[in-house]
């Protein structure tokens, strides 16, 4: 048998003192042990069913909301044109040079 089957019924997991189970708190703990209670205006869990309007049951969707509720229609991967020189940087842009402003910019922080 395991550890837990063997253990009697209503015992803690683990050895507790008898000064410990004999304890009594102070008013001090007693005082933190109560519930705050609840907020005014507070609501409980609402019912997981409820019914629903006669306003919604009869409700029709505008022209636009069904065109937006639509799935996205896009070309399969087959189809589309892939360009190999997406990613190639122009000449022009090899040749540029940074303003001075843009330079001192780009310079790490110093933290002393």
């Amino acid at each position: 048998k395991q550890w837990y089957q063997r253990r009697v019924r209503g015992e803690p997991d683990w050895p507790v003192s008898k000064k410990a189970m004999k304890a009594q708190p102070s008013e001090r703990i007693r005082e933190l042990s109560r519930s705050k209670g609840l907020v005014e205006g507070f609501q409980g869990n609402r019912d997981v069913q409820w019914s629903v309007s006669k306003s919604a049951k009869q409700a029709v969707a505008t022209r636009r909301i069904e065109e937006l509720s639509g799935p996205i229609m896009r070309e399969s991967m087959d189809h589309v044109q892939f360009n190999p020189d997406v990613f190639k940087v122009s000449e022009a842009a090899k040749k540029a040079k940074c303003s001075a402003r843009t330079a001192e910019l780009a310079q790490p922080i110093v933290k002393s």
